[in-house]
């Protein structure tokens, strides 16, 4: 991956010495690289290392016998005299890690994490199912409540499944910018099963988000606690964007790591209780939800499904587990 690639124009050269970047709108000639080679010498690489050039090859299968890497695809070079090193950038960096790196680092991911994708995925399939069931009966019923519920449930679970995704592919910052978007849509589906006579105002746009995750956070216990977090970590600039995240391989359960899985399982989870709400009249005993008297639906789970619920969410005398 590049590290170091900028100019304040179409080509700049640097000055003897420093580091830089020589950038050109046309592709650079052999005849150009081969004078940069007469100042900066390639760093001394391995004949099993990948070469240099990008290729994907071994050093010795692609230009260790050449003068200079192929100029086909060449769109940059960094010089770096003082590690007589320079790095030459191929206009397929993108396509490489498409192609290429993504389904290492994806492999990676299921070695480390298939327990956990496990669970989540049963947890995933039973809300699904509720789902599917739930809208047959609303649809049958000409329910719009229910139904319009029914397809914001379908839309948030596509950003759990996004979210699933781009951690798979290496990325650790972004799933929880899909997880709040997760969590908003499961915030105004609350709100409509709690005051249904506010559709007409999801309808004409003027439902706001704020109070949908007003009435979620008092309905549910951790809801405002975890849209929080993902709004002022995520979904603004701070600390975290200070932290360089490269894109590679998974080789431990790192914090980053651990941090995600554990988002991701509170998300699914609140996701879960949200479908019970939405379509309890199609589960046979309700695992979250129960009802007082002629009252509404009160955010009530038995001792024993709290022990499951910690258990989940991998918590331990209020920490997670490492």
């Amino acid at each position: 991956m590049l590290s170091l690639m900028a100019a304040s124009g179409p080509r700049t050269r640097t000055g003897t010495g420093s580091v830089g970047a020589i950038l050109t709108s046309r592709r650079l000639t052999p005849q150009k690289i081969r004078i940069i080679h007469l100042h900066n010498s390639m760093a001394k690489t391995g004949r099993n290392q990948p070469c240099p050039c990008g290729s994907g090859k071994k050093y010795k299968h692609c230009c260790m016998t050449k003068t200079t890497p192929s100029v086909d695809h060449l769109v940059g070079v960094v010089v770096d005299p003082d590690k007589n090193l320079l790095v030459f950038i191929q206009d397929n960096v993108l396509i490489n890690h498409l192609k290429r790196d993504s389904h290492k680092i994806e492999r990676s991911f299921d070695e480390l994490c298939e327990s956990d994708i496990k669970e989540l995925s049963h947890l995933q399939s039973q809300a699904a199912t509720l789902i599917l069931a739930g809208m047959a009966k609303a649809t049958k019923a000409g329910d719009h409540l229910r139904i319009t519920c029914g397809q914001l449930l379908m839309n948030a679970l596509n950003s759990f499944t996004a979210a699933v995704h781009v951690l798979r592919g290496g990325f650790v910052l972004q799933p929880p910018i899909l997880l709040r978007s997760l969590l908003e849509r499961l915030a105004v589906i609350i709100h409509l099963m709690m005051k249904p006579n506010d559709l007409a105002d999801l309808n004409s746009g003027k439902l706001l988000s704020t109070r949908a995750v007003a009435t979620a956070s008092k309905a549910i216990s951790g809801f405002g606690r975890l849209y929080g977090e993902f709004t002022n970590e995520f979904a603004h600039s701070s600390s975290i964007d200070l932290c360089l995240q490269p894109l590679s391989e998974y080789k431990v359960l790192s914090e980053p790591l651990k941090v995600n899985l554990a988002y991701l399982r509170g998300s699914l989870w609140l996701f879960y209780v949200t479908v019970e709400l939405t379509f309890h009249d199609v589960v046979p005993e309700t695992r979250y939800w129960k009802r007082k008297g002629h009252g509404p639906l009160c955010y009530n789970p038995s001792t024993e499904e709290q022990v499951w619920l910690r258990e989940f969410l991998r918590i331990v005398e209020g920490r997670e587990k490492g």
